[in-house]
């Protein structure tokens, strides 16, 4: 994020501050992004409903966007509720020339106030303000009303998403809510891609009040820090769902999302489904014997043996050969070795149907290769009784390894790397401590990348369940090898 990025929301004013741009700088702060606001309306209303909108002359709205945009340094712009149809007109004006990502949250009208769609600005709306916009986030009645689709299944769900996107629009983010169904699923499609699903449990609350306002300023929020659309809208998701478990009730009506006050736990980060929206979670992946700790890589299984003797009981051979033979040798060595420390956990990188003839205890996927995997061989390698480490960098890769519901996550690179070429920028402390919270307690997780001996106690400190290294245990006799890691160990038990 640059210094001082900003997000200008421009949306409707709630006294009651459960919704419009008092939702919306609430959540934008409490991802530390800072927030101007420009008001469409004022509306009179508390936690029991809207008594009137007073839509502000369009001249007013136009005058305080400018204020902002020649002062400030904004980075995303989201829109909410749009006062009138002239208003319509009016920001497609001022937002012509503005070159930042633009979030359309598609109110239409509140619970009284002027139907935009019924005064003439639907065909306005639709051909000018949708394609100015980066993402748009309709609810199922907002896709019905745009499109003139019923949506009453997840088939017809994306129907009308695609329907959006040729209207125009960049990416859709079609909230699926209103469904009754046990797993709530929003589909996400950009346009020359396919869609992604987003999974995450159905609360049971009336007390969502601003959960629209706070999910589309979220995603602007995650824009102005420089996350991708998919990390952006996990991120969002993964808010909006914390903040309805946690809502708050502060009057004699309905509760508001709550945007600060609770921490954030794996019940609420969403599972991202890359092919159809499942109809159930999938079953987990078998669970680690012990904490991981210092997690060596090797690429010859013989490199084990001073590992296991120096104390390493989680250790990863991850063998680069085109030889299918060589491989095998290799694998069938490492798990025979391992055979004589019970207590050890031995992982074998990407080769996983050897691993499985093997019996190793487990194998460590790339992301790409996990998503490779055809439905069958998921299940087959699911039901094989092998554990399974994913490698992610991203929000949107940990939201796509939930899904999978592995027996650990990895987390990378933290500093940087030299044993493979990555591209994802390092993540470093801040971040990772910051990303465990959504993985925990449903996920042990393990980081990598260029960790020596000075940074355990940092690492460690962030949460993690252990750290994986390469270049920190290698040496050139067996006796360094053990002195490196005793040295290692030392430092992940003693900090």
């Amino acid at each position: 994020m640059a210094k001082n990025a900003s997000l200008l929301t421009i949306a409707g004013h709630d006294p009651s501050s459960g919704a419009g741009v008092s939702a919306d700088m609430a959540a934008a702060n409490a991802l530390g992004v800072p927030c101007c606001s420009a008001i469409t309306a004022l509306t009179i209303q508390n936690s029991q409903g809207v008594s009137a909108v007073h839509p502000v002359l369009p001249k007013i709205l136009q005058a305080q966007v400018e204020a902002i945009l020649t002062d400030m340094p904004i980075a995303a712009i989201k829109i909410g509720m749009i006062g009138s149809r002239a208003m319509v007109s009016r920001l497609v004006h001022i937002l012509a020339d503005v070159d930042v990502p633009i979030v359309l949250d598609t109110v239409f009208k509140a619970s009284i106030g002027e139907d935009l769609l019924a005064t003439g600005a639907r065909q306005l709306f639709i051909t000018r303000l949708i394609p100015m916009a980066k993402l748009i986030t309709p609810n199922i009645p907002e896709a019905e009303q745009l499109t003139g689709l019923s949506i009453n299944s997840r088939e017809q769900q994306l129907a009308a998403a695609q329907a959006l996107l040729a209207m125009g629009a960049q990416a859709v983010l079609l909230k699926g809510g209103h469904f009754d169904d046990a797993l709530a699923a929003d589909v996400l499609l950009e346009r020359g891609k396919p869609p992604l699903w987003l999974m995450a449990p159905q609360l049971v609350s009336v007390h969502s009040h601003g959960s629209g306002c706070v999910l589309a300023s979220s995603i602007a929020a995650g824009l102005v820090q420089g996350l991708s659309l998919v990390s952006a809208v996990v991120q969002a998701k993964a808010r909006v769902h914390g903040g309805i478990a946690h809502s708050q009730v502060l009057g004699q009506g309905v509760g508001a999302v709550a945007t600060m006050g609770w921490q954030p736990h794996s019940d609420h980060f969403p599972w991202l489904h890359a092919s159809d929206a499942p109809v159930a979670l999938a079953n987990p992946f078998a669970a680690m014997h012990q904490s991981m700790g210092i997690y060596p890589i090797v690429a010859c299984a013989d490199e084990l043996l001073p590992l296991l003797k120096a104390g390493c009981r989680t250790l990863q051979l991850r063998v680069k050969s085109a030889d299918t033979d060589l491989i095998k040798q290799q694998i069938e060595r490492a798990v025979a070795i391992c055979q004589d420390y019970e207590d050890s956990q031995l992982f074998i990188n990407d080769h996983w149907r050897l691993a499985m003839q093997a019996g190793a205890f487990g194998v460590h996927l790339g992301q790409e290769d996990w998503q490779a995997l055809s439905n069958a061989d998921q299940a087959l390698l699911r039901n094989s009784g092998l554990r399974l480490g994913l490698s992610t960098h991203n929000l949107a890769e940990m939201a796509l390894a939930h899904a999978a519901r592995p027996t650990y996550m990895a987390i990378g690179p933290l500093f940087g790397t030299t044993s493979k070429q990555i591209d994802h920028p390092a993540v470093g402390l801040e971040k990772l401590t910051d990303w465990l919270r959504w993985l925990s307690p449903a996920y042990p997780v393990v980081t990598i990348g260029g960790i020596e001996l000075r940074d355990v106690a940092a690492v460690k400190a962030c949460g993690v369940d252990g750290i994986a290294v390469i270049g920190a245990v290698k040496a050139a006799t067996s006796e360094q090898v053990i002195a490196k890691v005793e040295a290692l160990l030392a430092a992940w038990h003693f900090s």
